[in-house]
């Protein structure tokens, strides 16, 4: 076993400006440099996850602290199990700011609220008792103090007994003292959450009011009458649908506090996503969910995606020791979508399959550096041909073959020209159907074509006279058999955000000889998405020896939505002529009769150009199906379709 050390690329944000960042962070804070006194200010950094908004949020804070201007940063991520999200968030701007006071000005701070919070009424009627205590107490604590000689305590028999005496005197002021003591300490610490759960309904409003003021007297504190303080609210995206929305609603209740500027880091689609739930009962929640955040968001800010150049600056700041880096780097650079995190992931991905082709003697002269960078952003972004390469390595020649030479290809299943030389037609290879829909995927050409033809060891073809063959498939699948080890994990990105409603399933109903192969593959999907214990398909979640029927009752009965998987044979029809989805023990016809029953939701997935069925076509108990919105997935666009099913799912309301 080799002693080297890898050193794998830090999936944290970036303290340097790797992503030439610097113009947005100093538009950003010019703009809150320039505001007026009275002007009020909510900044919205959107940008997909791992896009480098944490990056830039600190390199603003950093310039702020450079101009002296007061920041506080709150990860509401880190309240996610909190039993409010909401209310952990508004103590910890709480505690942020009174972090920030400096000592003198925090004593100053709870003196004055505890001048305002004293209720002298209270007090004057309190007076007799009080001054009672006091005489109760302090007599006989007098008459102790005057039988004390210091002298004697230190140098007599009786220095145990003085010293319990004085003792006793000290815990008796202390009890006297204490009861005080805590009423001050009530006076200048509150809790949110007991404030408002003790409150009636009736006073809520008031009591967050007095909450309200109490953070604007603290801020005051901190920056003055005519300062700044600047609240970086990051990792929203990262909770729950329903705690994305309480923090939202919170953060409302304080946009309009003077001197206070909002700087949030927000995945657009997530938090949509999120809020949509709010309006789910209307028509158009998703236009009042963006109207939502447009109200909330007075300065919204887009993150543009990553040039190629930017991408490669990247690539060569964090990179720079990769194997053959000179052919490898480009691979990571501009064969990926460009999103920093992601490829931070591939390449460390990248790093430990180097690393163990080395350590197995059989594969050591066998994977070469850039040939694995390739397979590796295949496996990472181009999951969709990656399943295929997986089952057939020669597809990767293939592919890579028809890019370099389409004219030399014909298109399997495409119609061609009759007036065509039959001899000319037989001359051109065909490009199998399994492989049609990456046929105009450019960035997919980027990736293969990105080195030139004769370059060695950095392709999947080698050229032959003036065509191009496919590398041995047994030299192929040594790259595809290396990468299956992390090929669960690294497939799918996590996706904190999303989620089923309350702790239902998502149940995923289909036929067999319909749609069997595609249902499989959602199924395995959504498992990586969502967990797979939030699913229920019959051929995983059936144990041997259980009723069928009674399982997927009760798995309906608990599912918060139903998933129809509908293809192109859907509405076939049995031996007799009738559709199987009219025979009344069809097991879809009787999934989709119980979801309706129990008013589950229902979402038609529409595989690969498979039409909606129309109404006068079911049979009439199940006819409500075709008024249900579908989704449709297709083969090519499979994961970003995906993606928007999960965005659907995750916004459903929960189900009492």
């Amino acid at each position: 076993m080799a002693d080297d050390a890898v050193s794998l690329v830090t999936d944290a944000p970036a303290d340097r400006d790797l992503l030439d960042y610097h113009a947005y962070r100093d538009a950003i804070v010019a703009m809150i440099r320039g505001l007026t006194d009275s002007q009020l200010l909510t900044i919205g950094v959107f940008g997909d996850w791992g896009s480098g908004k944490t990056t830039l949020l600190r390199m603003v804070r950093q310039t702020l602290r450079e101009r002296r201007i007061p920041s506080i940063w709150v990860n509401v991520w880190q309240f996610e199990n909190e039993e409010e999200v909401w209310n952990a968030f508004l103590q910890a701007l709480l505690i942020n700011v009174k972090r920030e006071i400096s000592p003198l000005r925090r004593v100053l701070f709870n003196a004055g609220l505890l001048r305002k919070n004293i209720r002298w009424k209270q007090v004057l009627a309190a007076l007799p008792g009080l001054l009672a205590r006091v005489t109760i107490v302090c007599v006989p604590l007098y008459f102790s103090l005057q039988k004390i000689d210091l002298d004697e305590l230190v140098t007599s028999q009786n220095a145990i007994a003085g010293g319990g005496t004085l003792l006793g005197t000290l815990l008796g002021w202390f009890l006297l003292a204490r009861p005080y003591a805590q009423a001050v300490r009530e006076r200048v610490d509150i809790d949110l959450g007991d404030f408002v759960r003790s409150a009636p309904l009736k006073s809520r409003v008031t009591r967050l009011q007095v909450f309200r003021e109490y953070f604007q007297d603290m801020v005051t504190s901190l920056v003055g009458s005519r300062g700044r303080l600047v609240i970086f609210v990051d990792d929203l995206d990262r909770c729950s649908a329903e705690n994305v929305v309480g923090v939202l609603d919170a953060i409302k209740l304080f946009v309009e506090i003077p001197n206070c500027v909002y700087v949030l880091g927000l995945d657009r689609g997530v938090v949509e996503a999120a809020v949509r739930r709010k309006y789910v009962d209307q028509d158009n929640a998703a236009s009042q969910a963006r109207e939502y955040l447009e109200k909330l968001i007075g300065l919204p800010f887009d993150l543009p995606p990553l040039s190629g150049e930017e991408m490669a600056q990247l690539v060569g700041g964090i990179a720079s020791d990769l194997p053959e880096a000179e052919r490898s780097a480009p691979v990571f650079a501009l064969g990926q979508q460009p999103n920093p995190r992601k490829v931070k992931r591939a390449i460390n991905m990248f790093l430990l399959l180097w690393t163990l082709s080395q350590q197995r003697g059989e594969l050591g002269n066998v994977i070469k550096p850039v040939r694995l960078a390739k397979i590796v952003v295949l496996q990472h972004s181009y999951r969709e041909f990656y399943d295929v390469v997986a089952e057939r390595p020669e597809a990767l020649g293939l592919l890579e073959s028809y890019f370099r030479d389409p004219d030399g290809f014909r298109v399997e299943g495409e119609s061609t020209d009759e007036t065509e030389a039959e001899s000319e037609e037989s001359a051109r290879k065909t490009l199998p159907g399994y492989l049609s829909a990456f046929a105009n995927d450019a960035r997919l050409r980027l990736l293969l074509t990105l080195h030139d033809a004769d370059e060695q060891d950095a392709n999947f073809t080698e050229r032959v006279g003036e065509a191009f063959e496919s590398l041995p498939a047994d030299e192929l699948r040594a790259y595809t058999q290396l990468t299956y080890a992390i090929d669960r994990v690294a497939s799918h990105e996590p996706t904190t955000a999303e989620g089923v409603p309350g702790d239902g399933l998502v149940y995923i109903s289909y036929r067999r000889s319909d749609s069997g192969a595609f249902a499989a593959r959602i199924f395995d999907h959504l498992g990586a998405r969502l967990g797979r214990e939030r699913l229920f398909m019959d051929i995983d979640s059936i144990a041997p020896g259980m009723d069928f029927r009674a399982a997927t009752r009760e798995a309906i009965a608990r599912a918060s939505v139903l998933l129809v998987v509908i293809g192109r044979d859907w509405m076939a029809v049995d031996e007799k002529g009738v559709p199987r989805i009219a025979e009344p023990d069809d097991f879809v016809h009787m999934d989709i009769v119980e979801a309706i029953g129990l008013d589950v939701p229902i979402i038609p997935l529409l595989i690969d150009g498979a039409s909606m069925p129309r109404e006068e076509d079911l049979p009439e108990d199940i006819r409500a199906l075709a008024r249900r919105n579908a989704v449709g997935v297709r083969l090519e666009q499979f994961a970003s379709d995906m993606d928007r099913l999960v965005g659907y799912i995750s916004s459903l309301p929960s189900r009492g």
